[in-house]
Parts: structure tokens; C-alpha cells; sequence
């Protein structure tokens, strides 16, 4: 069956979570979600990004400009994400035990609470497309997909305490084009970063995923 996406629209209903971070919500959209290990990027840096971010933010109020949006994930996400291909920290996941953890974690839900399109599983973080279904939260989806992966991949390195850090990145997919880029970004990151086979886990699709036309719900 088809995974139908509502096309993101700034004149629809809108919830933004603000906290650290900004994270956006609207019913039907396909989101872009990165989850770190927690000693991938150094305290320091972060606080140092987090204090330039937030004065951007009070710089740039919502709604944006496309070329608002663009500038911030230049500044800030892709930069991280340079960072997170570094493969600083532990690098849990390039055990490849501890990859397949996270795996059997992200497609147990699938076709259930969410719909699983690309991903995959890099050292130090993981990277994955995903549409909530309706009345899911996006934000606890990524809280269920670290816990139950955490205790697995403890329990396979006989370690405790956090594994993940504390805050996940997200990206709502505006368009199509968008959500091709993306996709492709997924998929050629472990070529990027440099990665031998066996050091990542990559799957899923977006193949079947379509865009409604603007004004029409899922």
C-alpha cells in the first residue's frame, strides 16, 4: 500500500515544541530524524552551538522564509552533522551486533505506529525517515525507539547508565524534492563519512511514498 504524505503548509494548524530545540508538528508529514550517542559531541561545542543558535532564533522568529530555513540547517544541522561523521565518542554502533539492535528496533513499529522509509546506522548516530500515524507523536516514537534500543545494546556490551543523548534532532519534509534529498543524503552518508561495509547498517525505502496534493489530508 502507498504511504501518503501531506506536503508541509505553513497556513495549516502548526505545533511547535520549542525547548532546546526547535521541533515542528503537523498531522500527516513525513519527518527527517537523527539520534546521537551520547559522548558523540563534545558538552562544550554543544553549549557553544546552543548559544549561537538560540540568538539566530531571536534574529529569525517563525514563520520562515525558505532561505531562512536553508541558512539554519546550514549553520547548524549540517554543521553537526559533519561532527557526527567524525565518528568521535564510542562508536557503539559500528558493533555491528549493536546496529542490528537499533534495526530490529525501528522496524518492529513499522506498518503500525509509524511508516519506516530510509535509514541507516552510522557509528555514532543513526539517521531515518518516518511518517507518525495519526495520533502518534513523533517525539515519543524517538523516546520508545531509545529505550528499547539502549537496554539492548547494555545489555550486549554489559554497560549502564544513558546511552543516547538527550535531545533528538528532527526535520519535517516539506516537498517532494525535498524528501528525495534527503533520501539520498541517507543513503550515500556512509560513503561520505568514509565507512568500510560492516561499520553501518543501511535500509528501508521511500518507494511508494506520495505526495497528496496541497489542501487534501491523508
Amino acid at each position: 500500500m502507498p504511504v501518503l504524505i501531506k506536503p508541509f503548509d505553513f497556513t495549516d494548524p502548526l505545533t511547535i515544541r520549542q525547548r532546546r530545540l526547535p521541533h515542528w508538528r503537523q498531522d500527516g508529514c513525513a519527518y527527517f530524524v537523527t539520534c546521537h550517542l551520547g559522548d558523540s559531541l563534545p558538552g562544550g561545542l554543544l553549549r557553544l552551538w546552543a548559544g549561537v543558535r538560540d540568538s539566530w532564533l531571536l534574529q529569525h522568529p517563525l514563520p520562515w522564509t525558505p532561505t531562512e530555513a536553508a541558512e539554519y540547517h546550514g549553520r547548524f544541522t549540517e554543521a553537526m552533522e559533519r561532527h557526527l561523521d567524525a565518528g568521535r565518542g564510542s562508536c557503539a554502533l559500528r558493533n555491528t551486533e549493536c546496529a542490528q539492535a537499533v534495526v530490529d528496533t525501528l522496524v518492529h513499529g513499522d506498518g503500525k505506529e509509524y511508516d519506516l522509509g530510509t535509514f541507516v546506522t552510522m557509528p555514532s548516530h543513526i539517521h531515518l525517515l518516518a511518517v507518525p500515524r495519526s495520533g502518534v507523536e513523533l517525539s515519543d516514537l524517538a523516546t520508545t525507539w531509545e529505550r528499547i534500543s539502549a537496554r539492548r545494546i547494555n545489555r550486549l556490551l554489559e554497560r549502564y547508565g544513558k546511552l543516547w543523548a538527550e535531545h533528538v534532532y528532527d526535520h519535517i519534509v516539506r516537498n517532494r524534492k525535498e524528501l528525495e534529498r534527503i533520501d539520498c543524503y541517507t543513503r550515500q552518508n556512509p560513503t561520505k563519512a568514509g565507512l568500510r561495509e560492516g561499520d553501518f547498517v543501511a535500509g528501508g525505502s521511500i518507494e511508494g511514498w506520495e505526495f497528496l496534493k496541497p489542501g487534501v489530508s491523508a
